[in-house]
């Protein structure tokens, strides 16, 4: 198409060009009207030769913005990737990834969705259990108080996405038929994986649940709880969370 369109204003510049040169003897042979009709020669090769380099100007722009989109989007999949990478490699994870996970491997087993579920239920409970502790704090203005408590929470959490992710760790190299193999050599299948993650987690959860109904007393009644400190909750809890590591 280049070609082409450099031909034709080659043509249409050399046609002019000619004429112009010419002029006295074509109208002394043809006259001036001839003459005149001749200009249409120049002027259609011309027309052709624009014609055929906006065709090429436009095709290289689409060209162009094709290719840059194509960049965007590769971009745009290694910052995910990046991300995901990130997530997994990474001291503390992004809640918000682990859920996108597991809902991903709840589409890829659909075998597997009821008991994915509960682990998405289960990190609903803990945004919960954060959500109703900034309340407290707020309401009573115990955040120089209670402050040990949030980074407490904020490592339950943790440990559950942590748990989370050997689930969906197990979900990329298993499928269903991986639980004949399972079976057969004695290997938890991936059901029973995912159950005794939901256990780990549960116990958590309830322990959270109990710390936060004794600070709700404790902020209520300005004291020291009845049966044990903040600093006791604490140390409860995570000594509970090494043992069930």
């Amino acid at each position: 198409m280049k070609k082409l369109c450099a031909a034709l204003l080659i043509l249409a510049a050399a046609s002019f060009g000619v004429l112009l040169l010419s002029y006295n003897p074509i109208i002394i042979n043809i006259g001036i009207r001839a003459y005149r009709l001749l200009f249409i020669i120049p002027a259609i090769l011309f027309v052709g030769g624009a014609t055929a380099g906006g065709q090429t100007i436009i095709k290289n722009i689409r060209r162009s913005l094709s290719a840059r989109k194509q960049r965007q989007l590769a971009h745009a999949e290694k910052l995910e990737n990046e991300k995901a990478r990130i997530s997994y490699t990474a001291d503390r994870f992004e809640p918000e990834d682990i859920r996108k996970m597991l809902e991903d491997l709840a589409l890829r087993r659909s075998d597997l969705s009821a008991q994915i579920e509960q682990c998405l239920v289960q990190m609903d409970t803990m945004d919960r259990r954060q959500a109703k502790l900034e309340e407290l704090i707020k309401l009573n203005d115990a955040r120089l108080l209670l402050a040990s408590t949030v980074s407490l929470l904020d490592d339950v959490e943790q440990y559950i996405c942590g748990n989370m992710r050997h689930i969906i760790n197990r979900g990329i190299v298993s499928d269903k038929s991986a639980d004949d193999v399972y079976n057969r050599d004695n290997y938890k299948t991936d059901e029973e994986v995912i159950y005794e993650v939901l256990a780990k987690n549960k116990s958590q959860l309830d322990q959270t649940q109990k710390l936060l109904a004794d600070l709700a007393q404790y902020v209520s009644e300005k004291r020291e709880m009845p049966e044990t400190t903040v600093d006791a909750w604490i140390s409860v809890i995570r000594s509970s969370m090494k043992k069930s590591d």
